[in-house]
């Protein structure tokens, strides 16, 4: 492979994801990889859970309350690397059926995994900052900082679970990789398809507790 190859090796394609992913996606459509950055993944989720999860327990403190169980921290931790890592396969597969089988563009599923845990690198990189910002300056990197949003209601309650701006970029990322598998797929259109299916996942999500 030459200098310029993004599948040098894996922190290669770290940094890839965000300067050259047209070129990192391409590349990986001929040879899939995945295994540093899901490691770096799970690494980073880990971190960001623990920060989350200590978080919470000093706001249990502060009034007062203590955890049921000295095990809780770690069960949550844990818990958050199993949906995570749920979320990334399940978005592999959605990608996967809709693009690779309902719309014949015959990609593999280890291909749409490869692209979707490489864009998932922003997510998780920008959900540890933000965890990390928010801990220790009250501030969460999130679009109703920026942009009006409704506090009340079911559309309210909607939006909240979309506005990270790190999981848009990284539903961009997604559609960038799976118009490279198959190339007379627009970036657009497969933005379109994604966009969709992140509404109504987050939406099912709201109303599965009603």
């Amino acid at each position: 492979m030459s200098d310029s190859d993004p599948l040098r090796n894996w922190p290669h394609r770290v940094l890839a994801v965000f300067f050259s992913p047209g070129s990192l996606f391409e590349q990986l459509r001929h040879k899939p990889a995945w295994g540093g950055p899901a490691f770096l993944v799970v690494v980073l989720g880990l971190l960001t859970d623990t920060v989350l999860v200590m978080e919470y327990v000093n706001y249990l403190r502060d009034i007062g309350q203590e955890l049921r169980s000295t095990a809780s921290p770690y069960v949550l931790v844990v818990g958050g690397t199993l949906i995570r890592t749920g979320i990334i396969c399940a978005t592999a597969g959605f990608m996967f059926f809709v693009f690779g089988t309902l719309l014949g563009d015959n990609g593999r599923y280890e291909q749409y995994l490869s692209v979707t845990v490489h864009a998932f690198i922003v997510t998780t990189i920008g959900s540890l900052l933000s965890a990390l910002l928010n801990s220790s300056l009250g501030f969460a990197l999130r679009a109703r900082g920026f942009l009006p949003f409704p506090d009340d209601g079911f559309l309210g309650s909607l939006l909240s679970r979309l506005d990270n701006p790190f999981t848009f970029w990284t539903v961009v990322l997604a559609a960038l990789g799976a118009s490279k598998i198959h190339p007379n797929r627009s970036w657009r259109s497969a933005l379109a398809v994604l966009v969709v299916g992140w509404i109504v996942f987050a939406a099912g999500i709201e109303v599965a507790p009603l």
